[in-house]
């Protein structure tokens, strides 16, 4: 019953939920967890019986049993008229980052892909694993937040949230519940493989450590608490600093960054990297991209943090992924395709214009950031500018590169290579060529920038 009424407060405490899902291998743990929450279903719904409450097994094809144990969860669900959710993976990038990273990063992609805006996603994690994986990240020389272990709760997404309410019991505690209630699982053979570390940290080192300290699970349950809370309070700080060395486009000062002192600056691109939800650097990768503020100026030094790309440009720091390298990403237009020609009521767009081949001009009064070609007019609005209207020849193609085409933008007195004027708009090098461009022939009628469209000279 105490386990029981634990997992009670741990759920009736949660706010705004639709539904809470839960995450079932049909192992000892989830076992416990899903039979615990389904004597508990009638009691939470009595404050909002519109409360939903499903199970997802994620079939991993990683075992010869994995349809069994498919088979076995399924009818447990159905069992306990619980709604049920089976969703079979192909786990990807093992030989990059391994077997266990790959299986969880696909199935918590399952997972989410499952839950409806309001779902929090409930895990059988307990007090043993918590101890595994602070253990792990102290192998793996990782600072205060890897200490802080596995959270009670965070947002896997903007509406989906995990929660661990079973993270202050053991297993010994989980398996007197099964015993009480008689419950059968899964044995998953592939945890008794102790060429895995967690399976050696759980066979061999932490039954020793429970001998000699029968508190340990408890102890690092509070250190990894205590880091967490250290790790909140330091995250406050330097998204605060963050805020006055970021500029609009993203990119971080390294002019800022060299007033801060060394550590400073480490948690600091920490901080950044963390802000767009890349993967934190290594040591060696954190000293590579400190080691561009000595960069000259019209370097073009490039670091390469798990996915993305960090570069130096005008005295900021910059990160995007490789694929997403254009200002202008264009997904409808085949990556194998130069040049495209703009047929009529053909239409391209983006986050910031659209481009449309359209004989109906009064399209524009509703359009934000539009540019709308009416051959031969093309008409262009955007945030930064008023309406202007210019004369384009049949045969106008969308079209990208031709770095080394002279242009000659309205109201200039002289032409250049497009590059010099995209270096003079501060447009970063790596963007350049990735600039949509509006061509006939060998000439370029407009520019397609983030935030205005450059139209030519017509007087040239």
């Amino acid at each position: 019953m105490k386990l029981l009424e634990h997992l009670y407060s741990q759920l009736s405490a949660l706010d705004n939920v639709k539904t809470f899902v839960i995450a079932y291998s049909g192992g000892l743990d989830s076992q416990v967890l899903l039979h615990a929450t389904c004597l508990l279903k009638s009691r939470l719904k009595q404050s909002d019986p519109h409360l939903a409450f499903k199970a997802i097994h994620v079939h991993h094809g990683l075992s010869q049993y994995a349809d069994e144990w498919l088979a076995f969860c399924q009818a447990q669900c159905e069992a306990r008229d619980i709604a049920f959710i089976g969703k079979r993976v192909t786990v990807a990038d093992v030989n990059k980052v391994g077997v266990e990273a790959a299986a969880r990063q696909a199935r918590y992609d399952a997972i989410i892909q499952a839950c409806d805006t309001g779902s929090v996603v409930l895990t059988a994690h307990h007090a043993q694993d918590q101890l595994e994986t602070i253990l792990l990240q102290l192998k793996r020389g990782r600072g205060p937040k890897g200490l802080s272990g596995i959270a009670k709760q965070r947002q896997l997404s903007s509406e989906i949230s995990v929660c661990r309410p079973l993270l202050d019991y053991d297993r010994q505690e989980l398996e007197a519940f099964a015993e009480e209630h008689e419950l059968t699982w899964i044995e998953d053979d592939s945890n008794t493989d102790e060429r895995f570390d967690r399976n050696f940290l759980r066979h061999q080192i932490i039954p020793l450590m429970q001998e000699r300290w029968p508190s340990i699970c408890k102890t690092a349950q509070r250190s990894a608490e205590q880091c967490a809370d250290n790790v909140m309070l330091l995250d406050e700080v330097v998204q605060t600093k963050l805020l006055d060395i970021v500029n609009e486009s993203g990119g971080l000062s390294l002019t800022a960054l060299a007033t801060e002192s060394h550590a400073w600056q480490k948690q600091l691109v920490r901080g950044w990297l963390q802000k767009r939800d890349m993967a934190m650097p290594s040591d060696a990768q954190l000293n590579q991209l400190l080691n561009l503020m000595q960069a000259k100026d019209d370097a073009e030094p490039l670091v390469v943090v798990g996915n993305y790309h960090v570069r130096r440009f005008h005295s900021h720091l910059y990160a995007f992924a490789p694929e997403d390298m254009s200002l202008h990403p264009i997904n409808t237009i085949p990556n194998t395709v130069c040049d495209w020609r703009l047929q009529e009521h053909d239409s391209v767009e983006n986050s910031y214009w659209t481009l449309s081949a359209c004989a109906l001009p009064e399209r524009l009064e509703t359009a934000h950031n539009y540019v709308c070609l009416a051959p031969p007019v093309c008409s262009i609005i955007t945030g930064q500018q008023e309406a202007v209207t210019l004369t384009l020849p049949e045969g106008t193609v969308l079209s990208f590169g031709h770095l080394t085409a002279r242009f000659k933008p309205e109201n200039a007195q002289m032409s250049k290579p497009l590059k010099q004027w995209l270096k003079l708009w501060k447009v970063a090098p790596w963007v350049r060529k990735h600039i949509p461009l509006l061509m006939y022939g060998n000439e370029i009628q407009a520019v397609l920038l983030k935030d205005r469209v450059v139209v030519k000279n017509l007087l040239q």
